[in-house]
């Protein structure tokens, strides 16, 4: 559940995107047993404090973007051509391209 989303607007940012904070919590169901001698792995309160984009793996970003997002661009080159676009299959395409993402 996300409890807090907001983008921040920090005078020290020296990058042309702007931050955003997401405070959420979910709960993980161990059923399965799984364990790690990590601390705080598998339990109900595990804590990322910070995701950081620029730490990520870009290639394997755009690569994945890219795999997913192929096929609603072909789905869109498709409905450009159809004379019937609806506000539903418009809602469709979105919520792909939300998911793919």
């Amino acid at each position: 559940m996300v409890s807090l989303c907001e983008i921040l607007d920090l005078s020290v940012n020296l990058s042309d995107h702007a931050p955003v904070r997401v405070i959420c919590q979910c709960t993980v169901d161990n059923s399965r047993g799984v364990t790690d001698d990590r601390p705080n792995v598998g339990n109900d309160t595990t804590s990322v404090a910070h995701l950081r984009w620029d730490y990520a793996d870009l290639s394997l970003h755009r690569e994945c973007t890219g795999y997913h997002l192929q096929p609603i661009l072909t789905d869109i080159l498709d409905l450009e051509k159809c004379a019937d676009i609806t506000p539903e299959k418009l809602d469709w395409l979105y919520d792909r391209s939300v998911n793919a993402l």
